[in-house]
């Protein structure tokens, strides 16, 4: 899955006709960089995610996995087979996935955000709260840098979930953020941690358009919330519209 092989996946698939999950049409579909990101990770949810509707058919460039690592990888799911093995490349199956990740769409019903502070670039705060996706709160080009956000609401409530706007910046998703919550601003615990890869892959199939990072929180008295960025991938990391649902 690079820019190097997609368009010979592609070519294939005049061929054999099955659909198709990578490929090159001179456009980056919204769910491609996380897509690429789960499997570079070697996330096993993205192959039950994709394996959900029938078997899987997987064929993998020797030359592009010269660790194995891959090839290792989709052998690990449930009840994958080897198809054919050659010198340069291999074929896998794997069959239809009975267990599929349920990740939580938008829902709820909107908070007013009192403030948001921001670091780095606090001067921009204010963009990923003024309605317009084309703007946007972000790292400042510096993918590897540290970075948080923090909430604050007008009093301690329910809150379901914290949900990132994503809209045309479908890579600007942080790797690995942490979500800690707070109802004085002084003592805090977390609340949500982990990869937001499968969430933003999730965001951009049910909305292409706005791709909603929805981070389900389910926690009652909550006033401040803090979002960490604790992972970098290749991007930055953007908000171009933040929001709260109770």
């Amino acid at each position: 899955m690079n820019s190097d092989t997609d368009p010979l996946a592609l070519y294939q698939q005049m061929f054999d006709p099955v659909p198709l999950y990578n490929g090159f049409s001179g456009y980056s579909a919204p769910h491609y960089y996380a897509l690429q990101a789960l499997v570079e990770d070697a996330d096993p949810r993205i192959l039950q995610v994709l394996a959900a509707r029938g078997p899987l058919g997987i064929v993998i460039d020797h030359a592009g996995d010269p660790d194995g690592a891959l090839r290792k990888f989709v052998l690990a799911a449930p009840g994958a087979t080897v198809d054919r093995m050659e010198r340069d490349w291999s074929s896998y199956r794997v069959p239809r996935s009975l267990t599929v990740p349920d990740l939580p769409d938008r829902s709820g019903t909107p908070i007013r955000i009192k403030s948001l502070s921001t670091v780095p670039s606090p001067a921009w705060a204010e963009l990923a709260l003024d309605g317009n996706m084309t703007t946007r709160w972000w790292t400042g080009g510096v993918p590897q840098q540290s970075a948080e956000a923090t909430i604050e609401l007008d009093a301690p409530t329910h809150v379901g979930q914290v949900v990132i706007d994503l809209g045309g910046f479908s890579t600007d998703f942080p790797t690995r953020l942490r979500i800690e919550i707070s109802a004085d601003g002084a003592a805090w615990e977390t609340a949500w941690t982990g990869s937001t890869a499968l969430n933003a892959y999730y965001a951009a199939v049910r909305h292409p358009r706005e791709m909603p990072l929805v981070l389900a929180l389910n926690r009652d008295g909550v006033r401040f919330i803090r979002l960490r960025q604790i992972g970098f991938g290749k991007h930055d990391w953007s908000i171009p519209e933040l929001h709260v649902l109770q």
